[in-house]
This record gives C-alpha cells, structure tokens and sequence, in this order.
C-alpha cells in the first residue's frame, strides 16, 4: 500500500508541476503572431532581450528558492514551525537585498543598455530605456514570487501553485492581446507582468497561510539559518547559472551581434521548442525528491532502478515530442508565422528541437545526481557546457547568421552530454553504458526511425492549414506512444499505475451518493 500511495503522489506531483506550465507555454504561443505582428520584429525583439536580462539577472537568487522548498518541507515534517518561519524570514531578507541591489543596477544601466549595447534604431532607444527600468522592478518582485512559491511546494501543495501558473498565464496573455490591440507599448507589457507576479505573490502566501496558520512572512536575519540556506545552494548555483547562459544569455549577445530583430527569428522558433521539450524536463524533476528518499533510506539498489526507469520513460516521452517537430516544425512555422518567417526560422527551430532532445537525456541524470548530493558534478558539467556554446556563438553567428547561435547549443550538446552520461554511469550510479544504451535508448530510436518514416510521408509541406499540421504533429506523437507502449517500452506495472492513478481520480471526483440511495 504504502509503494502504491509513494507512486500515486508522485504521479500527482509530476501532473501538477507539468500541466500548468503546458497550458502556460500553449497559451503563451497562441497569441505570439498577433503580439509580433501587432509591436513588429524590431520592438517584439526588444521585449524579449528585457526579458532576458531580467530572467539572466535572477541567477542573482543563489538558487535560494530550491533551499527554501526543501528546508520548509524538513522542518514542517519534524513539527517544528518556529524553523519553518526562519526560513522563511531569512530568505526573504535575502531576496529583498538580492533585489534592490540588483534593481538598482539595472535602473543605472538602463542608458548604457539601450545605447552602447543593443543594436537599435534611434527612435526605440528611448522605448528600450523605459522598458529595462520597468524589468527592474520586475525584478524584484520575481524574487519575493519565487520565495512565496518554494513555501507553497514545500508545504507539498503544487496544486496551488499550478493553479495560479494558469490563471496568470490567462490573465498575461490575454492581457497583453489587448494592450497590442489599443495599441499601447511594450512597457504596458511589462507592467502587466509585475502586477500579475505581486498577484501571486499575494495569493500563494495567503494560501500558505490556510495550510499552516501560524506561518509569518517577515524578513528577518537568523545568522545560523542563512549560513544553511547559502551552503545549500553552493554548487546547484552553478547549474542554475549555466541554465541561465543556456537559455537568457543567448538572446541577449543574439541582440548585440545581430540585432534585436534577429533575436525575434531566433527566440519564436527556439522558444516554441523549448516549451514543448520543458514540459519533458519537468515531468523528470520528480526523481530528485525521490532519489533523496530513497538514499535516506539506504536503498542504493532501487535508486539504480528508478534511474533506469525514469531515464527510459523520459526518453520516450521526449522523442514522442520531439519527432513530430523535426518532421513537421517548418511546415508549422510557415502556417503559424508565415513563409518568409519559415524561411528566416526554419534551420533554427530544426537545430534547436535536435539539441533539447540531446538535453533531456542528461536531466534524470542530474535531478538523481543532486538528490544523493553530488551538486558539485552537475554544476560543473552544466557551466562547462553552457561556456562552450558561448564560445561558439560568435564565430558560428558570424557564418550562418541567426541560425548559427542555435547551432553552437547543438554543438556543446553533442559533445559534453556524453561525457557527462559516461562520467555519470561509470563512476557514480554503475551502470555499464552498454546495459544504459540497451535498456533506455535501443527501442526507443529504433521506433522513431520506423514512425518517422512513416509520418514523414505525408504530403502537408507548403499548407497553410495550421490547425492541419497541429493535428499531423500530435497524431505522430500519440501513434509513437502507443507503438511504445505495444512493444514494451512501457512495463506493465508502469501502465497499471498510471490506470489505477486515473481511477482514483475520476472517483474523487464522483458526486456522493445520497444516504437513502446508499441504504436502499
């Protein structure tokens, strides 16, 4: 009962940390032709470098939510409260510090940004200027919303927090549409999004406050607790910060060496396949808390099974998403955007879905690695390779133009992702890399290679139909599933979890029967 219960959570976990974001990213996409046509290329691109910054500026948090998720989960299991809210306070002060000094940066370089650094007409410099000022406020206020956040699922309540994901990706998309539509400025945009962020804020600690009524929200300075936060974050900082150079940092030398319209041709078509792999790399996160149970209870053995397991599941999951994008990404950009934007974009989103893919295969790895406590492998693996794109970025980009910044995320993929595998398997975990390519990867690529050919026969290259190419891209997603799950990719305990997680759903969800209809 209690390995039933143990799996039933974690499938609960993983539903309510990936479908929000899912529908986030869905929406998100949804309305990004009319946002780009309605502001243009040049301003969308500006939008987006602010963006960036404010997203490559919160590595300035130390990865300090991720200690607060697992220091108010420790200290609310052992029923020690006063602790609860120590975390709490310390963090707090620390993202309040983090965030004015960091803010206040900003705010100052907004001159130097908007003139030396981005390359953009004269008459969007003042545009540019307003707009990183607001992302400077915005920048604290993503601060306090991550502390708020990691409180929440440390109470072990992803529901709340999946549900706020959506209603402010509702509110921000919708939002935005009719900021577009009244034809205000993207600095509207970003005011839109701070506001949404202190909403949240704003829900998710009164929300934890109704799970455990005596919690506070006051910043306070505990020396000894910060110290323990810090510690904690030391090396996961590291792959926190490559995360950032990996996926903020690209846009933004993007705008410096070619311009903020081409950082448009490359952030669609690389966030477009981004969302859809991120949904993979979450659903992967549940074996970090997982593999931190199982070490604590000394049961190296089973951490060896679930790695395999996990790795094989996730695998699977992630070429069902990324074959139908591979085979059909183009034809869709030219639906969704238009043909000269699939002319622009095409080898770009192509580059993009194929090095994702390679980055998914190393995150069970990670995730397994930083639950037994070996963070300092990671991150230094992560920052090697995200210093290894960067070094490419310009000789690449100065050859093929846009398409060359995705190629250099390509190249560190395919060359640090197998030494991290091997170093991971041999040394650590003792899993020979021939039973890893049997038992994970074989079956898998194998099916692709068949589905694909498959799929790729289809005559939809040069339609417009979007809605066409919507439904070819998920019927070769869902057919490569099913395929996979007739020729045991999935086992049959696996599948019988996942039925039986269904029906307790759908029986908590059943409306009680009335007491005279029970009796009679």
């Amino acid at each position: 009962m209690s390995t039933t219960n143990s799996q039933h959570r974690t499938l609960n976990n993983a539903v309510f940390h990936t479908l929000p974001w899912a529908f986030s990213a869905i929406l998100g996409l949804a309305f990004t032709p009319y946002i780009v046509n309605g502001f243009g290329a040049e301003v969308y691109g500006i939008l987006s470098i602010v963006l960036a910054i404010v997203g490559y500026l919160s590595f300035l948090d130390l990865n300090l939510g991720l200690a607060v998720v697992k220091y108010v989960a420790e200290y609310r299991g052992e029923g020690n409260v006063a602790k609860v809210n120590e975390v709490i306070g310390t963090t707090l002060l620390l993202f309040l510090t983090i965030g004015l000094a960091g803010g206040v940066a900003l705010l100052l370089s907004a001159d130097v940004i908007s003139i030396r650094f981005l390359k953009i007409d004269r008459s969007l410099v003042a545009t540019a200027r307003s707009a990183i000022s607001i992302g400077a406020i915005g920048f604290l206020v993503t601060l306090i919303l991550s502390a708020a956040t990691g409180v929440v699922n440390g109470l072990n309540r992803f529901d709340i927090t999946g549900k706020v994901t959506i209603v402010s990706s509702i509110l921000i998309s919708v939002g935005t549409v009719l900021l577009v539509k009244f034809k205000l400025g993207i600095e509207w945009v970003l005011v839109l999004n701070v506001v949404i962020e202190l909403f949240g804020v704003g829900i998710m600690m009164f929300a934890a406050k109704r799970v455990l009524p005596s919690l506070t929200f006051q910043p306070v300075f505990h020396g000894t607790m910060t110290k323990r936060i810090l510690r904690f974050g030391g090396y996961t900082f590291l792959g926190r910060l490559a995360q950032l150079i990996t996926f903020q940092g690209d846009r933004i030398i993007t705008g410096i060496l070619l311009g903020s319209s081409a950082v448009t041709f490359y952030a669609i078509p690389f966030t477009l396949t981004q969302r859809l792999m991120g949904a993979v790399t979450r659903l992967a996160g549940v074996t970090f808390p997982l593999a931190s149970e199982l070490q604590g209870r000394n049961d190296l053995d089973d951490v060896k099974d679930m790695y395999l397991n996990a790795s094989r599941i996730i695998f699977a999951f992630s070429t069902a998403v990324a074959l139908p994008m591979l085979i059909f990404g183009k034809t869709f950009l030219g639906a969704w955007m238009g043909l000269e934007f699939e002319r622009n974009t095409g080898l770009v989103l192509q580059l993009a879905t194929v090095a994702l893919y390679l980055n998914t295969m190393t995150q069970v790895p990670s995730f397994v690695l930083n639950g037994l406590g070996y963070v300092k492998i990671t991150g230094l693996f992560s920052v090697a390779t995200a210093g290894s794109e960067l070094a490419l970025i310009y000789p690449l980009s100065s050859i093929m133009g846009v398409s060359g910044v995705a190629a250099s995320f390509l190249f560190s993929q395919s060359v640090m992702n197998p030494i991290f595998l091997t170093y991971v398997n041999r040394k650590i975990l003792g899993v020979p890399m021939a039973e890893l390519l049997k038992d994970v990867y074989a079956r898998p690529v194998i099916l692709a290679v068949f589905v694909g050919a498959a799929a790729a026969a289809l005559p939809l290259n040069g339609t417009g139909n979007v809605f066409l190419v919507i439904g070819a891209m998920a019927l070769t997603g869902l057919f490569y599933l099913s395929v996979a799950v007739g020729i045991g990719v999935f086992t049959h305990a696996e599948r019988h979890t996942v039925i039986s997680y269904l029906q307790s759903l759908t029986q908590r969800t059943r409306f009680p029967r009335k007491a005279s209809e029970e009796n009679g």
